[in-house]
């Protein structure tokens, strides 16, 4: 499957982790897509990391709002 790079959150389903000169502080590996998720009553993004918490990460971290085509 085909995947597009945008710069518009609302666009995008998903968040792919780049590499970051503080991976190793992080809980999300490289390569990976993580789905972005929307809380209605934060009204903000999120995604879900590797132990399973909820995270704004990409705010921070090397990476790109994806969504896929096909």
């Amino acid at each position: 499957m085909d995947y597009k790079i945008t710069d518009d959150i609302t666009k995008a389903s998903h968040w792919l982790a780049k590499v970051d000169e503080n991976n190793h502080l992080s809980d999300v590996r490289v390569g990976v897509f993580y789905p972005l998720e929307y809380d209605q009553i934060e009204d903000e993004y999120f995604i879900v990391d590797d132990k399973g918490v909820a995270s704004l990460i990409f705010l921070g971290h090397e990476g790109d709002y994806v969504y896929f085509e096909g």
